[in-house]
């Protein structure tokens, strides 16, 4: 049944895959020993459900089978299938519905002391919150990054320095930002992926864009790319990963900002038509180059394809609930309805601009966001100071017992010594 499923989804029927998927799991589930293929192909009916347009049943399977793993008392299946449905929560920009699931998923991880989940579900958090513009979002990414420390896991440990970088460059911390940026390069270029350095040096292109440092930016934009073993243009930008061409195309997007502020029209062009065509053979990339090439077209006076980018951007951001794309799509057709005379369309598009923008880049957001950054720093520096008082009182006490300790071994010492020498004079009289 799993096999027949197979084909019809290669052959473009989904919905004669999820019958046969059905039978598959029905016959699976019935029969002992069989956990992981129930898990297996409960995803693939999900999956094959989504792709039928049946997005409602693909949260009921995951729900059922969340039901029949309790019944049975299989954690792991529990785990398994409210994981895989955040994902697929998450694939639907339910970011809300994202959090509530995986914040079951944390006390889980907590009872069973699995660190390592518990980063990973952390992670997923920060993530989710940070979609959501959530305070919690430094929060988890916070605690990701202490246990991963703790338990030495490198990759969580890089994944929570991006969160946590990202979160600084939000509030214009430079000092803190600078410092985690250190700490992950440091840790990207001891654990030798090439990817993880490029996505690194981007960041690194980011923090002195803030700044208009230009050279220093484009230096580690150069760094990123080299990192990844690419020149542009190239005559086929994919490199076959999709985690390296996803971090190749946020280097590429970075890289047309930054000669977009030099104005270099030309260079900014070419890396941002580069990361375009990278998206073709990478559609699920989540990277925009839309409202970025409508702004350089319409700089270039090419203002019928400024606004088709524009419509583009704009939809994008609608079907993936993306502020920040939706800020620069309608910021963008604001001038390009006003450049072409349309008064009303420039007017909405100006309004719309103005309501999105509200949520994050507003100075309630930013100031809420930093007080949370402050007060779990000065948490954390008063643990570290009360862990050094209780440390350095500890050393105090020690020191006082092995005074205490040597000092009565002095003074038994000088009574031994003193009796030795009274039995020696004892004896010596009366051998005389």
């Amino acid at each position: 049944h799993a096999y027949d499923a197979a084909v019809f989804l290669a052959d473009g029927y989904p919905a004669n895959a999820v019958v046969a998927f059905r039978d598959a799991l029905e016959r699976a589930e019935g029969s002992p020993g069989l956990a992981e293929r129930v898990r297996g192909l409960t995803d693939a009916l999900a999956s094959a459900q989504k792709s039928a347009g049946d997005v409602g049943s693909a949260r009921v399977t995951y729900d059922d089978a969340v039901m029949k793993a309790e019944a049975g008392r299989d954690t792991a299946s529990i785990r398994h299938f409210l994981v895989q449905k955040a994902l697929f929560c998450s694939e639907l920009r339910d970011y809300h519905e994202v959090i509530d699931i995986n914040l079951r998923i944390l006390e889980m991880d907590k009872r069973s002391g699995d660190t390592r989940n518990e980063i990973s579900t952390e992670l997923r958090l920060s993530k989710a919150y940070e979609k959501l513009n959530g305070m919690e979002a430094f929060a988890h990414a916070t605690r990701a990054y202490k246990l991963a420390a703790e338990t030495e896991s490198e990759r969580s440990l890089l994944v929570a320095c991006d969160h946590l970088i990202r979160s600084y460059q939000t509030t214009a911390d430079q000092a803190n930002c600078k410092s985690m940026l250190d700490r992950a390069m440091a840790l990207a270029k001891e654990r030798g992926i090439p990817a993880e350095q490029a996505r690194i040096q981007d960041r690194f292109g980011r923090f002195y864009m803030r700044d208009d440092k230009f050279k220093e930016a484009d230096a580690h934009y150069q760094l990123g790319l080299e990192a990844l073993g690419h020149k542009v243009p190239s005559d086929n930008p994919s490199s076959g990963n999709a985690q390296s061409d996803w971090y190749l195309a946020e280097l590429l997007l970075d890289m047309g900002h930054c000669f977009r502020k030099q104005g270099d029209t030309a260079k900014a062009l070419l890396h941002l038509t580069e990361c375009e065509r990278l998206l073709e053979a990478y559609p699920a990339l989540e990277v925009h180059p839309w409202a970025d090439l409508g702004e350089l077209y319409l700089e270039m006076g090419r203002v019928s394809e400024a606004a088709a980018y524009g419509k583009r951007a704009l939809e994008t951001a609608e079907s993936e609930h993306d502020p920040d794309l939706e800020r620069s799509a309608t910021r963008l057709l604001y001038r390009v309805y006003k450049r072409l005379g349309d008064t009303g369309k420039a007017l909405a598009m100006h309004e719309r601009f103005m309501e999105s923008s509200m949520p994050k880049d507003g100075e309630d957001y930013k100031l809420e966001l930093q007080r949370t950054q402050l007060s779990m720093t000065f948490s954390e520096k008063q643990l570290a100071d009360s862990v050094f008082a209780a440390r350095r009182e500890a050393a105090l006490i020690a020191d006082k017992e092995m005074a205490r300790t040597r000092t009565h071994y002095l003074i038994y010492g000088g009574i031994a010594l003193f009796l030795a020498a009274a039995v020696v004079a004892l004896f010596d009289r009366k051998r005389r």
